[in-house]
Parts: structure tokens; C-alpha cells; sequence
């Protein structure tokens, strides 16, 4: 189950600033996204442990669920650059002069 602290502003539950999940606190350092939805309001937030989580909010059941969890650094080990473009990816070192096709004799 998740608690979650939020700034009510303008409305109710406007802003998460921290929340609860499996007996550990988490502050949110940054939002990173918001949309709403029918009766719901999406945060997809940065927190205070470098990892990101969608948070909803159903407005009918006065109710938080955590949708997603994503933890950026393991990211770059499941799928690293090169697995993300191609095996034609382009490197740092890359030669961006255009060279004249070659007669063949």
C-alpha cells in the first residue's frame, strides 16, 4: 500500500512532496510529468533515491496507486547504447565528413 503527501493548493491533492512504500519514506525531488485522466491525475515523479515512479491518483476513490517503477541505472546495463541503436550506431569518434564514392577500375 502506498501513502503519499501531497500540497493541496488550488485543489486537493495538487502536488506529491513525499510517500510511503513498504515502510520507507521517499521525498519527491522533482515531478517530471503530469497528465490527467478520466476521474485520475498521473505524476511521474523523481525521487529522493534517483529512481522514478508513476503515481496515480483516483479522484472518485480518494485513493494513490504506484503504476510504475523505474530505476534509471539499471537501464543502462539491461540495454546499452549501442543495443538501443543499432549495430550501425554512431560513436563519439564518428567521421562526419562527406567522402567521394571511389571509381572501381
Amino acid at each position: 500500500m502506498i501513502k503519499v503527501q501531497c500540497n493541496s493548493g488550488y485543489t486537493v491533492n495538487e502536488k506529491p512532496m513525499a510517500f510511503s512504500l513498504h515502510h520507507s519514506t521517499f521525498q519527491v525531488n522533482e515531478i517530471i510529468d503530469r497528465w490527467y485522466g478520466e476521474n485520475s491525475v498521473y505524476f511521474k515523479v523523481e525521487a529522493d533515491d534517483e529512481n522514478i515512479y508513476l503515481l496515480k491518483y483516483d479522484k472518485l476513490q480518494d485513493k494513490w496507486d504506484l503504476v510504475f517503477y523505474q530505476n534509471p541505472k539499471k537501464l543502462d546495463v539491461i540495454m546499452p547504447e549501442e543495443t538501443l541503436y543499432g549495430t550501425f550506431a554512431l560513436t563519439k569518434e564518428a567521421d562526419w565528413s562527406l567522402k567521394r564514392p571511389t571509381a572501381l577500375n
